[in-house]
């Protein structure tokens, strides 16, 4: 896994460059958080250990909705639009789901290891889990969305990538680990 280690690094670097800035900021919180979730997917299944890679994974995933969201409120400049209560909100409804998941079943109930491979059984709380990661995602692409038709020049170009990039690399991911356990309870495609 030499590779995750360049979103940290790419995020310290943008934060680094300016520290003041929000989006500089908020940028480095998501690479950090989904590094966290990619380590924590990665070694769940390296097969050890597998209810802590879990509960480490859903703890690294809980923020990263709402380190996004707060990225794209201010980048490439702030929004209105977007108050900072809801981002209060979902930063505190993220860190709850982190909490829950490292110290509780509620979110991750069991891991085990199949003839398929590892898979995960969900707790009590994974479908609001699932709801709340659905709703942040859903807010962050209606505020780049918004931006985007709004925007001129560049920025414009750099809103339409970003929101490529964000369907595009997300939309694979929330079907298989997100929508698939919910609607059928198959977690084996994560």
């Amino acid at each position: 896994m030499p590779g995750l280690l360049h979103g940290p690094r790419l995020g310290i670097l943008v934060w680094r460059a300016r520290p003041e800035a929000s989006s500089h900021r908020s940028f480095g919180a998501f690479t950090l958080f989904s590094a966290i979730w990619i380590l924590g997917v990665g070694l769940f299944y390296s097969g050890g250990n597998l209810v802590f890679w879990a509960t480490t994974a859903f703890a690294g995933a809980s923020l990263v909705p709402a380190a996004f969201l707060a990225f794209v409120r201010y980048y490439p400049t702030p929004t209105k639009w977007l108050g900072p209560r809801v981002l209060q909100l979902c930063f505190a409804l993220g860190v709850c789901f982190a909490i829950v998941s490292l110290t509780t079943k509620l979110i991750v109930k069991d891991a085990l290891t199949t003839d398929a491979g590892p898979i995960r059984q969900t707790g009590s709380l994974y479908p609001l889990f699932a709801v709340y990661f659905l709703l942040s995602w859903l807010a962050a692409l209606i505020v780049l969305l918004s931006k985007w038709s709004r925007s001129k020049g560049s920025a414009r170009i750099q809103l339409l990538y970003l929101a490529l990039g964000f369907v595009v690399s997300t939309s694979g991911g929330i079907v298989a680990n997100l929508v698939l356990p919910i609607v059928s309870g198959i977690t084996a495609y994560n």
